[in-house]
């Protein structure tokens, strides 16, 4: 015998133990119950009522049952998979019709495709270690005899009230998958990742609120069928399992408050929840997961916080009813077809903190005519090139050569604005093939090189491009951006400021308002983000803000005063009623004019 290699007895042989007939095949010392031809059962088909199977043959050790080992076997009613066992293969019981109980010992690690499929009647499945459970893999939902039997029996008792002992970091995937016997579940601080589908179809876990989702020890871990359309006890999840939500078809609103304290977002945790329209994630999110909200085509937009490092692969894809994508500053990595699609958002403005975009992340019949990429994000090839209908681009450049297909046969292109000093090529650029002839540069006033050479390649001459109108540099000001502070009540204008894209907000005086206390500015007329000096503007996510109040003190009940820093008061006769609507109609009450802030 050589050492290392797999020694493998490819011919089956039988042995008959209590009267019932065994065939078995010895591989790398153990023995594997089944054949290899997988056309052999394990034992004649004919064989009804309760086995054990062996834990050695021929004085091997059982250490696998082999695929269909039991395969149409419909006269077992009860089967006992001995201690040693640690794979059991692909549909091993399929079609036990007959199959009530099943025992599964702590040494089971593996159990793969469907290895339960069709047994209709279990109705017991028995373990004897919590902790080994939630540790086999199982490869689909049918891997797991609870599909069918809905109960689990620890130790002869059936588990009702779940406690997950402590010290265990992972729950794998199916692990709980349909287990409706379950009312409750605690969950360890120790716990990091809780697996695709594990709580899926448990449908009797207790649920304080009545909401019809399941939160535990800072775990959204899944919803009932007939689950509310809003979660009410967001601000205590933490984490979201892989898969908790996915094709929860009565979810519509997802609001994060300010007091959220969620960091993770698992995979595919959202994915199909057709209904859902609107959502706020809040700024401690630190993590989307791959497909988090694929096929939500109700979903009108999204703000990404700036503190997600990396939004995942396909995380919106097929999000098809978008109407806006906006990404704060902070966000650093955007996923393979992160937003593939057939969607209407008509612009993109990527964030200087990017540095890695994946292929196709914006691809599909995208409607996308505005971008503006303000970091080196374009180094990377195929972000933007072959996009029918982009007019206008913004690049802010960075360190490095621009890519050499960066706009490759973007046939709609009109303008490109740059921001900062001329860029180096790459060796054969073919940045602006497949252009319209008219296609005119930008670039800023105070930046330099744009008119001499760099390297070996002369600016912008040097372009592989045709037409002398595209030659021709227009030097412009830096563009700065309107960002409208809304006092948040109905007769007042906003007030204008501009600001400059990727610094800090500069902020207006802080307003007073008699008989309310100021609780400063945010995203949204209710709820949304607070919005400090610490913010980073970004065009689109900040154009316009509200200020919050809260009451106070009543000073005067028959007229409602403003004032910013100081300055002399205006004021609005009650009733004064607060604003809802998302823009504000012209001033009609005010006796002061509103204050007029430089930018």
């Amino acid at each position: 015998m050589i050492s290392g290699l797999c020694v493998v007895d490819v011919h089956a042989d039988t042995t008959t133990i209590n009267g019932i007939t065994w065939t078995f095949f010895i591989s790398d010392g153990h023995a594997e119950i089944g054949s290899l031809d997988s056309k052999t059962t394990a034992v004649p088909k004919t064989t009804v009522g309760a086995i054990s199977i062996p834990s050695t043959l021929r004085g091997y050790s059982v250490k696998r049952i082999w695929n269909y080992a039991f395969s149409g076997c419909s006269g077992l009613t009860s089967v006992t998979i001995p201690s040693g066992v640690v794979t059991i293969d692909r549909e091993v019981f399929y079609n036990c019709s007959g199959l009530t109980s099943v025992t599964i010992p702590a040494s089971v690690k593996y159990i793969h495709n469907s290895a339960f499929s069709g047994c209709t009647s279990l109705s017991e499945v028995r373990i004897s270690d919590l902790t080994a459970w939630c540790k086999i893999a199982f490869t689909n939902p049918l891997a797991n005899p609870v599909y069918y039997a809905h109960k689990l029996f620890l130790n002869g008792s059936e588990v009702k009230d779940l406690g997950i002992p402590a010290g265990l970091s992972e729950i794998c995937d199916y692990a709980f998958y349909g287990c409706s016997g379950l009312s409750s579940v605690t969950i360890p601080e120790s716990m990091t990742r809780i697996g695709n589908f594990a709580f899926y179809g448990c449908d009797s876990l207790s649920d304080a609120d009545g909401d019809g989702y399941f939160v535990e020890n800072g775990w959204l871990l899944g919803c009932r069928s007939d689950a509310a359309d809003e979660i009410n006890r967001l601000d205590e999840v933490v984490k979201i399992g892989d898969s908790a939500l996915s094709g929860c078809r009565n979810l519509k609103r997802l609001e994060f408050s300010g007091a959220s304290k969620l960091e993770t977002i698992g995979t595919a945790a959202f994915k199909e929840c057709t209904e859902l329209q609107s959502m706020t994630l809040p700024p401690t999110l630190r993590q989307i997961g791959d497909a988090a909200f694929m096929g939500c085509s109700y979903l009108g937009n999204v703000v990404i916080p700036g503190g997600v490092a990396a939004v995942g692969v396909r995380a919106f894809e097929n999000c098809t009813g978008f109407t806006s994508v906006l990404m704060e500053y902070g966000v650093e990595s955007i996923g393979e077809e992160c937003f593939y699609g057939d969607w209407q958002v008509s612009e993109v403005d990527i964030p200087s903190t990017v540095t890695s975009v994946g292929l196709k992340a914006f691809g599909g019949d995208s409607s996308i005519v505005r971008i503006s990429i303000r970091g080196d994000v374009f180094r990377v090839s195929d972000v933007f090139s072959n996009y029918a209908h982009i007019q206008e681009a913004t690049v802010k450049v960075g360190q490095g050569p621009l890519v050499y297909d960066l706009f490759y046969k973007c046939a709609a292109l009109e303008d490109v604005y740059f921001q900062g000093d001329a860029p180096s090529l790459p060796t054969s650029p073919s940045m602006y093939s497949g252009t319209p002839s008219t296609l005119a540069t930008h670039v800023e006033t105070s930046s330099t090189g744009w008119d001499g050479t760099v390297g070996s390649h002369a600016l912008p001459q040097q372009w592989p491009v045709t037409g002398a109108s595209r030659r021709s540099i227009a030097r412009e000001e830096p563009k700065k951006c309107l960002c409208q502070f809304d006092l948040n009540a109905v007769g007042l204008d906003a007030i204008d400021t501009y600001q400059q894209s990727e610094q800090k907000i500069v902020m207006p005086p802080e307003p007073a308002r008699n008989s309310y206390v100021f609780d400063g500015w945010w995203t949204k007329p209710s709820g949304g983000l607070r919005v400090t000096e610490q913010t980073i503007f970004i065009e689109g996510v900040y154009d316009r803000v509200w200020a919050h109040w809260q009451e106070g003190p009543s000073e005067d009940p028959t007229n409602v005063e403003f004032s910013f820093g100081g300055d002399a008061p205006w004021t609005i006769p009650l009733p004064f009623v607060a604003a809802t609507a998302p823009y504000r109609r012209e001033r009609t009450q005010q006796t002061e004019p509103v204050p007029e802030f430089p930018s």
